[in-house]
């Protein structure tokens, strides 16, 4: 897969971890001495994001996918989240839709229409009784920054948990839902932005909603048995 990274980011104090899971490494040598490439061969999202915060040195974990591009601001605008409030563990922002759609096409996005701070796990991913409203509080991996203290402590992600695992999705979910319940809270910040092209075609979509409800199913059976 072909990585594209924008350097006029307005935040200079940053690290970029490049995590590849292909079978041969897509980059070899970097210029910026910022950007880090680590070759990965374990399977999963989940493995290669604890492979990765393992190599990490900020005090925050921003995340974000291979098809998506960063608005300018978007780090400098959830570290200022995160330094406001030393109690929240995660700050998700706002992961918008590229433009460029074909018919019958869709491009998953999530967008919070305020800012706001929830601190308890019955508040996330509260999905409404008609079908034609918007999910509240919940977010999504492709714009979610996590508190690095906050994740050690949790041990980082469950491989049991997100693509490539057999629940095929949900790794932001989960770790948000264990998030609130260690006490810290989840931060919604449509102000930071990311511009996400990964289209799903209409025949793909009906699969794609089918894992996301699997793994949901399993983030919260998982939580609901460490409260046991």
């Amino acid at each position: 897969r072909r990585v594209l990274f924008r350097s006029q980011s307005d935040y200079p104090n940053f690290e970029l971890l490049i995590v590849d899971q292909s079978d041969h490494g897509a980059v070899d040598h970097m210029l910026d001495p910022r950007i880090r490439f680590l070759g990965f061969s374990g399977a999963g999202k989940s493995n290669s994001l604890n492979h990765g915060r393992r190599y990490a040195h900020g005090e925050y974990l921003m995340l974000t996918d291979d098809d998506c591009a960063m608005a300018r601001d978007c780090i400098s605008t959830v570290a200022s989240a995160f330094r406001s409030d030393p109690t929240l563990g995660i700050v998700f922002g706002n992961v918008v839709a590229a433009p460029d759609l074909k018919a019958h096409d869709y491009i998953p996005y999530c967008c919070a229409l305020e800012s706001k701070t929830i601190r308890n796990a019955d508040e996330y991913l509260t999905i409404p009784v008609r079908h034609s409203a918007p999910w509240i509080n919940h977010g999504m991996g492709a714009n979610m920054a996590v508190r690095s203290a906050v994740l050690e402590k949790l041990h980082g992600w469950d491989y049991c948990i997100g693509p490539g695992s057999k629940f095929g999705s949900g790794d932001d979910h989960d770790l948000a839902f264990r998030v609130l319940h260690a006490g810290y809270g989840v931060h919604f910040c449509p102000q930071a932005q990311v511009v996400h092209h990964g289209v799903q075609t209409a025949d793909r979509l009906r699969q794609y909603h089918r894992r996301i409800g699997r793994s949901e199913a399993a983030a919260n059976a998982a939580m609901i048995l460490s409260q046991a």
